[in-house]
């Protein structure tokens, strides 16, 4: 009688096997948790913000800076340009963040995700270049009401053409606050060193601007050999705008 034998199992390689539970546990990370991919994926965006960051801050090494060309590499970037922007505005560089503030306002309201940076910068006390936040947080008119009390803050601690430049955005951020700054206006008409910004100021109030008149037709008329010229024109404009003349 023959007996019939059947072939052994062959015991599967345990390396075999340990390579095959290495693969299917990274396939499933990828496919159900992404996070193998995800990571390289934000490296990669840091490192090209990175670069553009460094193209941006070249246009400061050459003077007189070329805000124009600047605009137009900026602009080239498509919505990549607000990544660079809140990446300069934060960089701790100050000609960089001059830059970068000087740019945002030229964007005006497409530029309002970038107000939080804006905000912070106009509260920083140790950057040159609070004030070129404020002005650029004025560009966004009643859409950055939240960046008011930030400004009133400043508006406490600043004087001069620093306080104008406050007195300026609140007026464009929160209109209604006219009556109430007003008095910082008609008393920077009344010195020599803000009377020419206050006409610039109260010029583009237009029509709003009427209470300001009397001042500026002092201006105008004052013949005295301390009178500027310059000041005089620019009230005569602001008269002008004012009175829709």
């Amino acid at each position: 009688m023959i007996k019939e034998t059947r072939p052994k199992r062959q015991q599967p390689n345990s390396d075999l096997m340990d390579s095959m539970a290495r693969r299917t546990f990274v396939s499933s990370s990828l496919l159900v948790t992404g996070t193998i991919v995800a990571w390289p994926m934000s490296l990669v965006r840091q490192q090209a913000t990175a670069k553009e960051l460094r193209k941006l801050k070249h246009f400061t090494t050459k003077k007189p800076w070329n805000f124009d060309a600047a605009e137009i590499h900026l602009t080239s970037l498509g919505e990549e340009r607000f990544t660079v922007l809140r990446a300069a505005l934060c960089s701790g560089d100050d000609a960089t963040c001059c830059l970068a503030s000087v740019l945002v306002k030229r964007l005006e309201q497409e530029a309002l995700p970038l107000l939080p940076e804006l905000i912070a910068l106009a509260q920083d006390d140790q950057s040159p270049n609070w004030f070129r936040a404020v002005i650029a947080i004025g560009k966004f008119g009643e859409s950055a009401q939240v960046a008011a009390p930030a400004l009133d803050d400043r508006l406490a601690a600043s004087s001069g053409l620093y306080q104008l430049d406050v007195v300026k955005s609140l007026i464009q951020i929160q209109p209604s606050r006219l009556d109430e700054l007003s008095e910082f206006l008609h008393s920077a008409l009344d010195q020599c060193e803000l009377a020419f910004p206050a006409c610039l100021i109260v010029g583009e109030l237009e029509e709003r601007g009427r209470r300001f008149l009397p001042q500026l037709e002092s201006l105008v008329l004052d013949d005295t050999t301390e009178a500027r010229p310059d000041i005089r024109c620019e009230a005569a404009r602001a008269i002008c705008k004012i009175t829709n003349k």
